[in-house]
């Protein structure tokens, strides 16, 4: 899936704050704990992504892992 850096970061935050919202809605929940790591990674990888402006941007690994949680969640 092939996308420029715009739209990879603008699609990553729409999935963080569905993430959130679904965390929020489960919490106290057994796999409540595990879905906040999920949450802090993706956080991350978004921050990660965000400082890379250079012309290989796409082909590093934040930008990759978003790319690949993205298609994750489109899939499901």
């Amino acid at each position: 899936m092939e996308m420029d850096r715009p739209t990879l970061l603008n699609e990553a935050e729409q999935l963080r704050r569905r993430w959130f919202r679904q965390l929020q809605a489960i919490e106290g929940e057994p796999n409540w704990r595990r879905g906040w790591e999920r949450l802090e990674n993706l956080r991350s990888l978004i921050k990660q992504a965000s400082q890379h402006t250079g012309e290989d941007w796409a082909e590093q690994p934040a930008a990759q892992q978003l790319r690949h949680l993205l298609q994750e969640a489109k899939d499901l």
